[in-house]
């Protein structure tokens, strides 16, 4: 048995695409044979119209062959079981549930309410009938030395939202956990601390949520999860790029873009429908209209010009021709790839980009700022 799990959906009606990336889910999930869609929360981005109300309940209704499961997320403060009466649709408002799926493993809906932590349903859920494994949809943070907040939700003044611990996890010890809420998708093959999967959102809310997007598909005989590329809609990208003087600074920014477009593993097809920004950063012996000319024309090649979103140079400082400084970034440069980057290599080991951690790249970029910035 299998069931096909997305999340984040965050349907508006301005945003026709989102809708159409979630109707991709149901065909597709339709498509393959599987009969259990579950919605890990955020299905509204706030209260819903009644228009778009109805345009769900007739893309559910136009699937009945697929049972659709829903919990809310904190962007569906109102959304319960009162909203639809289809008989293909079940939203478990309120406390922990187990769903109304027939498996040997049973899922248990935890629906997202901004008063309890994961922990206090998990206490109040009786899950003395799940002994030979149980599995977690819930909609919130899980905190761990790896976290990383929601960015869109930070906005907001807000960071945490009901949050799931690792002790947590080692007490009641689910086979499985699927979060809604953090649209950065996690790699199915290395899920945070051995059990987080988010599935990430079905379209990408803005330019930040990177990369192809997904739904999974969990094989409940296996216990293996697998992702299914979604085949509309945008796909965003936002990469920066470091400049460092050199006298074919053009050749290696060009080689490294490809490099980059090469590492997206797309296809033809999902090229066509790459949205892309630029940020071009760091010290440059060239003139800005030169930069932006030989970045621009490159892109011309590879995308439709209209899917170049936006070209910022803004924190790149052209026209450096000392060879002095240029001599003295290389070195800091060569310093700083040294340094390790594993706790016990050495006392002098830095654990780039973890957390808070500034990364390599924005370690170089302050470097070259004072080097060739100061008097």
């Amino acid at each position: 048995m299998k069931v096909a799990i997305t999340a984040d959906a965050h349907l508006r009606e301005e945003r026709s695409e989102r809708t159409s990336a979630l109707e991709e889910v149901f065909k597709e999930t339709d498509k393959s044979g599987i009969e259990h869609l579950i919605i890990a929360g955020d299905l509204f981005d706030e209260d819903p119209e009644l228009e778009l109300r109805n345009q769900f309940k007739s893309l559910v209704e136009s699937f009945a062959g697929i049972q659709v499961h829903v919990i809310p997320g904190n962007h569906d403060p109102g959304l319960s079981p009162d909203f639809f009466a289809l008989n293909n649709l079940k939203i478990y408002s309120g406390e922990a549930q187990w769903a109304n799926i027939p498996s040997p493993i049973p899922f248990l809906m935890v629906p997202y309410n901004g008063g309890k932590s994961m922990a206090d349903a998990l206490a109040d859920a009786d899950l003395s009938d799940s002994a030979d494994g149980w599995v977690l949809i819930g909609h919130g943070d899980y905190q761990s030395g790896n976290w990383e907040p929601n960015p869109l939700e930070s906005r907001h003044g807000n960071t945490v939202y009901m949050p799931l611990q690792r002790g947590d996890l080692i007490r009641y010890e689910p086979k499985r956990v699927f979060l809604g809420h953090i649209h950065k998708q996690t790699p199915v093959d290395s899920p945070v601390d051995g059990w987080i999967l988010y599935p990430g959102s079905p379209h990408g809310l803005d330019i930040t949520e990177t990369g192809r997007r997904r739904y999974l598909i969990y094989d409940l005989a296996t216990n293996v999860v697998e992702e299914r590329f979604i085949g509309v809609g945008a796909i965003y990208f936002d990469e920066p790029f470091m400049m460092v003087p050199a006298d074919n600074e053009l050749d290696i920014l060009r080689q490294s873009m490809e490099d980059r477009k090469n590492g997206w593993n797309l296809t033809d097809e999902e090229m066509q429908r790459v949205n892309l920004r630029l940020r071009v950063n760091g010290f440059a012996q060239r003139g800005l209209p030169e930069i932006r000319e030989s970045v621009e024309s490159y892109w011309k090649t590879q995308l439709k010009p209209a899917q170049l979103v936006k070209l910022d140079t803004d924190s790149l400082h052209p026209g450096h021709k000392d060879p002095q400084r240029k001599k003295l970034t290389e070195a800091a440069f060569a310093k700083i790839d040294g340094i390790p980057t594993e706790e016990g290599v050495s006392d002098d080991w830095y654990p780039f980009g973890e957390g808070p951690e500034p990364t390599v790249d924005e370690v170089k970029a302050a470097a070259q700022k004072l080097i060739y910035l100061s008097k």
